[in-house]
């Protein structure tokens, strides 16, 4: 290569990285926003007692989303890897895609249905917001696999619309329940599924027509997604672990505490949201990385992410020590109180499982599906089982997600290690 050349190559590799970051920033920016306002104002309509009710509805349609649906967008986006560079004409993988996530919703509402007892009274007996429940699973049953596609085909102009549309619809429509009605929990759980629905096609505007295609068909999809699913169940069960300890095993007279902690768990986990502009990025460029052999430019990016979500982490706990209190209060109303211990351990939290994502993501792009369910779950047993020794309600509701996240870093770590070890030993061959 010429030297003057060499230039012109450097920045065009840094448009290639830096566009689509750009575009996937924009949207992801939209999309907290959304869902700050949304969750500001459900909050400020319902009060502490109303919105503890709702936070039940909202851990567990956060959990289907990131760990059932989510998953699917991953292996989505890792298959369309294989479509370029292997070329097998003969399925559509974005049909597949939607199929197999329309086969999980099945199987979700009936589990709905056989334990709905259970679901019954962790919803407060209320059928609408259950109704709003399985809404949600519909709609992220199709905006998923389209946004995988989207990702596979690398159109990240129309993935960020897809975030950007389902931000202003949840806005707009939360904001006309409130101006125009006296809408209950149930109700303002709605806007989730519409919004993710009304999105969906958007992006489906964006794809390609018949969309990538290979020999994949929907169950193929589903037993390799499978294990992915339970680790990301695992992982997000963890994550609104807080939430659902608090709505289940609050003591006495302090049943508006799942709403606050909401609350609170919502501020810290606006670094999140920055992390997740990267993910979609992620996993694709590292699973090509790991097919060309390219060991010495994956180990790179490899450490640049995990370095750069590292120094997120730390910013996120004292955020969340010196401000987070005031932030929750002026974002979600003075009847929204928390404590420092209380944000710095939430955010202590927050910064160890971004890490673990980061991690979790890289062993995903290589392959390590099995691995990452694996440690999920240890991190998942390690803080479900600290709740037995750890006293008082406070550390209850913090400090499992911080052991849980330490346990399935470390495992995590060691597993990416492998598998990117595995990669050099053939590549120091040839």
């Amino acid at each position: 290569m010429a030297p003057e050349s060499e230039p012109r190559a450097r920045s065009s590799a840094w448009r290639r990285f830096a566009v689509p970051l750009l575009r996937l920033a924009g949207g992801v920016g939209a999309a907290a926003i959304g869902t700050y306002v949304y969750l500001i104002v459900v909050a400020r309509d319902l009060g502490p007692a109303g919105y503890a009710t709702f936070s039940g509805f909202w851990a567990v349609v956060v959990i289907l989303g990131a760990g059932v649906y989510l998953p699917i967008e991953q292996e989505t986006g890792r298959r369309g890897v294989d479509v370029r560079d292997l070329g097998v004409p003969r399925r559509s993988l974005g049909r597949s895609a939607v199929l197999a996530a329309l086969v999980v919703t099945a199987a979700l509402a009936a589990l709905l249905l056989a334990s709905w007892p259970v679901v019954d009274e962790f919803l407060g007996s209320d059928v609408v917001l259950a109704a709003a429940l399985v809404l949600g699973a519909v709609g992220y049953a199709v905006q998923y696999p389209v946004r995988g596609l989207l990702s596979a085909e690398r159109r990240y102009g129309w993935y960020a619309s897809v975030l950007g549309a389902e931000a202003l619809l949840r806005v707009v429509l939360v904001l006309a329940l409130v101006a125009l009605a006296d809408p209950g929990p149930g109700v303002l759980a709605g806007v989730v599924g519409a919004a993710a629905l009304g999105s969906a096609v958007v992006g489906l505007a964006g794809a390609r027509s018949g969309g990538l295609r290979l020999a994949v068909s929907p169950m193929t999809l589903l037993r390799s997604t499978g294990v992915l699913i339970t680790g990301a169940v695992a992982l997000q069960t963890l994550l609104y672990g807080a939430v659902l300890v608090g709505r289940l095993l609050p003591p006495e007279g302090q049943e508006e505490a799942a709403g606050r902690l909401l609350a609170a768990i919502t501020v810290t986990r606006i670094p999140i949201f920055l992390f997740q502009s990267l993910e979609a990025l992620v996993v694709p460029r590292i699973a090509e990385l790991a097919l060309r052999g390219d060991v010495p430019v994956l180990v790179a990016a490899v450490r640049r992410l995990v370095l750069l979500v590292a120094a997120l982490g730390a910013a996120t706990v004292l955020g969340s020590a010196l401000a987070g209190p005031a932030l929750v209060s002026l974002m979600f109303g003075a009847d929204f109180t928390v404590s420092h211990t209380t944000m710095a351990l939430l955010g202590l939290g927050t910064g160890v499982f971004m890490v673990a994502v980061a991690l979790s993501d890289v062993t995903v792009s290589l392959g390590g599906h099995v691995r990452m369910a694996l440690s999920w779950m240890a991190g998942l047993v390690a803080g479900a089982l600290s709740l037995l020794v750890i006293p008082g309600f406070d550390l209850q509701v913090t400090l499992p997600l911080v052991i849980g996240s330490v346990v399935a870093a470390g495992l995590l770590g060691r597993a990416a290690q492998v598998r990117v070890q595995g990669l050099a030993v053939p590549a120091a061959g040839r």
